[in-house]
């Protein structure tokens, strides 16, 4: 594709980015951009560490194994970006639109997803270990393998997600979910919201 002159602007940043991080602030500067838009851009297995991209355009992007740790990414577009094996550990992906999304075997490890929309995500072999989920709609999510252990749930979608093999449930700090039953839409809290995904969820539940 040819890239835009935004796309070439983020770029250029990324070496003085590089800089930074490899001097720990000492010269260069810290990836910083609000709202720009890299729809489609190739970044695979680019360094992102600490960046500061909130409101960012990235759908349908490809962000395999990026390192984002850390990375304030509040309030970003990531529909149908691929995500594989991509670094998350302890980044702000809150209001984050992630529809469709490829996040295959990433590590969310801490990651804030705070009103994230996830919808038909493919979350298989994910790592959400201690990841905080408030208001997240993980509804039709492919989660199968997921690994969840402590990690904080309230007021979660799991309408259609499939949950076969997640590991974890039984250390998860849940406080209500809304799940599919019998074709409609029911809220379960507390323990019964634990039986549920333990059910759904199988071998290492």
């Amino acid at each position: 594709m040819v890239e835009t002159l935004e796309m070439a602007r983020f770029r250029d940043a990324l070496s003085l980015h590089r800089q930074w991080l490899n001097s720990q602030g000492g010269a260069g500067r810290q990836l910083s951009f609000d709202g720009i838009d890299l729809r489609g851009i190739d970044l695979h297995g680019t360094d992102l560490t600490e960046g500061s991209l909130p409101g960012v355009k990235l759908d349908g992007a490809r962000l395999s194994k990026c390192d984002l740790s850390n990375a304030n990414l509040a309030s970003a577009s990531f529909a149908a970006a691929d995500l594989s094996d991509a670094l998350l550990v302890k980044a702000n992906l809150d209001y984050c639109r992630m529809a469709d999304a490829r996040l295959c075997r990433a590590k969310l490890f801490r990651a804030s997803l705070f009103r994230t929309n996830l919808q038909r995500a493919d979350l298989s072999g994910a790592d959400l270990r201690h990841a905080y989920l408030a208001e997240t709609d993980l509804s039709n999510t492919i989660l199968r393998g997921a690994q969840f252990e402590g990690a904080s749930i309230k007021k979660v979608r799991f309408a259609g997600a499939s949950l076969s093999g997640v590991t974890g449930i039984s250390s998860i700090r849940v406080a209500e979910i809304e799940v599919e039953i019998d074709g409609g839409n029911h809220m379960l809290t507390g323990a019964e919201a634990r039986d549920w995904l333990n059910r759904l969820g199988g071998v290492g539940a």
